[in-house]
């Protein structure tokens, strides 16, 4: 009975040592966030805060929300194992990569705590709390802002959001003057800019296709990359068939 009972007792304590070990080697999660500044088939550059830049690796298993494409000057939310290199830039291997957005109106600002009231056609009104870098005096009724967040929103009504990035909408108008595979180059008073556009944004033209020498529009998030030419990435375009070059 006795030797039962010793067999019985070494398993529990083998199987709790080989819990505790199971439960030391748990990955803990940690999220990094910042603003995409560039883009490979491998790799993007995170622009953040508390590291500076970080390069992210990616691979076929990291998930990216489906939300919207992912493209330079978009602020992402990226989930890794914790582990970051002491290289410069920094890295880390990615397991998930998100981007939310939406885009509203401002139709109140109230400085004390500082938040915005916005409406926006898909979530109606919305309550958006500033991050402590951003001051709801920059903003006023009427502008038009895309807020970056986590994806989280408070199920009151009206819904509630802690922006992590909330910017105004801003637009540009200037002369094609070269079409790529989902870019287009304009030139804007010297000024030469990189239009990025995905499958999904919305492109208005006034003839069969987009073509150099037409005058292009663009409504885009406010940010734009330092690379030459700068790039942003556009929402809404709008192109007229004017002085179409042969």
């Amino acid at each position: 009975m006795k030797k039962i009972f010793a067999l019985a007792l070494a398993l529990v304590l083998a199987f709790s040592l080989f819990a505790s070990a199971e439960t030391a080697e748990e990955i803990e999660y940690v999220t990094i966030e910042g603003i995409v500044t560039e883009i490979t088939e491998t790799y993007f550059i995170l622009d953040t805060t508390a590291h500076g830049e970080v390069q992210v690796n990616v691979n076929e298993e990291t998930f990216f929300s489906e939300e919207i494409p992912f493209a330079a000057g978009q602020y992402a939310f990226v989930t890794y194992d914790g582990m970051m290199t002491r290289s410069l830039p920094a890295q880390i291997n990615a397991i998930a990569v998100n981007v939310s957005r939406f885009i509203g109106t401002v139709i109140y600002v109230d400085e004390e705590p500082n938040v915005l009231l916005v409406t926006s056609p898909v979530l109606g009104d919305v309550i958006v709390y500033l991050p402590e870098t951003d001051s709801a005096v920059n903003y006023a009724e009427g502008d038009l802002v895309m807020i970056y967040n986590n994806g989280a929103m408070t199920m009151s009504l009206p819904p509630q959001v802690a922006g992590a990035l909330v910017i105004r909408i801003e637009t540009v108008t200037g002369v094609i003057t070269e079409v790529g595979e989902g870019y287009a180059v304009i030139e804007e008073h010297g000024n030469i800019y990189q239009v990025n556009y995905a499958p999904d944004t919305t492109i208005t033209v006034d003839s069969v296709e987009i073509a150099i020498g037409q005058v292009m529009t663009v409504i885009y998030n406010g940010m734009m990359t330092r690379s030459i030419p700068a790039q942003i990435s556009a929402i809404e375009i709008t192109v007229e068939a004017v002085g179409i070059v042969e």
